[in-house]
């Protein structure tokens, strides 16, 4: 015969084992929520994106902040924010230079590369276009010149503006002589380097832009 004393011990070890268990397994139940919370974050890509990439690492940077914010005509004619012009410096050999513009020129020498390059690249027939002459000697390219064609002469002042102001924070400020900015680089290999840019509208009657790299020693 159980006597109080073991009734209300046995009652009180009952509520005791259900509060342990309720306790054991809302432990269980949170622990395996904190669980997949974590895997579900880890592998979640869009709360954990990859880290941006530095700008000066990529060759071709078209889509750097300068680029954009010098719009649609400057980024494809510069291309990129590395070397001389187009990401290229001279000293590279015609191969390393077709490699690098990615599209088959129009000439293709053994001391000479040219290219016409359309801006509108959905019309064939465009007048908005630039050409390009990249030459070389024995030590690999020693000269670029490079013709903007485009329709106004206003569409030639915004660009002529936003180059000027390119290579004004790359390097220097540029001097003037006779109605071109000129660059003057001193390149270790190369020694004196000539950037010009001029713009020839009032001449042709519509946009025209030059901008030439030269060596200035000769």
């Amino acid at each position: 015969m159980r006597t109080p004393f073991f009734s209300n011990f046995v009652c009180k070890m009952k509520s005791f084992k259900k509060i342990f268990f309720s306790i054991l397994f809302l432990a269980v139940v949170f622990i395996s929520c904190n669980n997949n919370k974590k895997n579900s974050v880890t592998n979640n890509p869009i709360c954990h994106p990859p880290p941006l990439k530095n700008s000066s690492s990529t060759t071709n940077d078209s889509s750097s902040s300068v680029f954009i914010a010098y719009g649609k005509y400057f980024s494809m004619f510069m291309k990129s924010n590395q070397g001389l012009f187009r990401g290229l410096d001279f000293g590279m050999s015609p191969e390393n230079v077709v490699k690098s513009e990615q599209i088959e020129p129009d000439e293709n020498d053994k001391d000479y590369l040219f290219y016409t390059i359309p801006f509108d690249t959905l019309a064939a027939d465009s007048n908005n276009y630039f050409t390009i002459s990249y030459s070389f000697d024995e030590r690999g390219m020693n000269e670029i010149k490079a013709e903007v064609f485009l329709n106004t002469d206003q569409d030639a002042e915004q660009l002529i503006n936003k180059i000027t102001s390119y290579y004004n924070q790359k390097y220097q400020k540029a001097t003037n002589e006779d109605e071109t900015s000129i660059w003057t680089l001193h390149d270790p290999n190369y020694g004196k380097i000539k950037i010009a840019l001029a713009d020839e509208s009032a001449e042709y009657g519509y946009g025209k832009i030059t901008l030439s790299f030269y060596n200035g020693d000769y």
